[in-house]
């Protein structure tokens, strides 16, 4: 069997397997043992991905922040609302452009990566408790090489 029918016949096989309903479930998963790592430390699953990006990009627009998440910025603004009257974040008018609204950790937020960092790696770690680091790294590479495939076209 030659190569291009090789990859049609794995192609026809992972499309039997149900690749979408696979990772739905997984994500899914995965995401309801971290929303309940979280509520230990009264910090919902969205919150908790906005924290993410703001401890790597602390200071980004509120636009970026939305768009780093990979939610609406109407959905964002809820969300920063309430880690903003929680004492975690600061919005401060952009001095360069009014238009613009950047987000800013406070040492509250900065703090809280403490507690719940742990939790997310708990449940990182759960997820791949019985894989070997081959199987890791295939995993990684197929998951890597599917979201290639997929953004191809834009």
């Amino acid at each position: 069997m030659n190569k291009a029918a090789s990859r049609g016949r794995q192609a026809q096989v992972q499309l039997r397997t149900g690749i979408g309903k696979l990772l739905r479930r997984a994500h899914r998963a995965y995401s309801r043992k971290l929303q309940d790592g979280l509520a230990a430390h009264g910090v919902t699953l969205a919150q908790y991905l906005h924290l993410r990006e703001l401890w790597e990009l602390n200071g980004v627009t509120q636009n970026e922040l939305s768009q780093k998440v990979g939610i609406e910025k109407a959905s964002s603004t809820s969300v920063l609302d309430a880690l903003e009257k929680n004492g975690l974040i600061v919005r401060v008018r952009n001095a360069q452009d009014r238009r613009k609204v950047n987000v800013h950790l406070t040492p509250a937020g900065q703090r809280i990566r403490e507690l719940i960092s742990p939790a997310a790696r708990s449940v990182a770690m759960q997820a791949v408790s019985d894989l070997s680091e081959p199987e890791l790294d295939s995993l990684f590479s197929a998951l890597n090489r599917v979201i290639a495939n997929l953004d191809q076209d834009g």
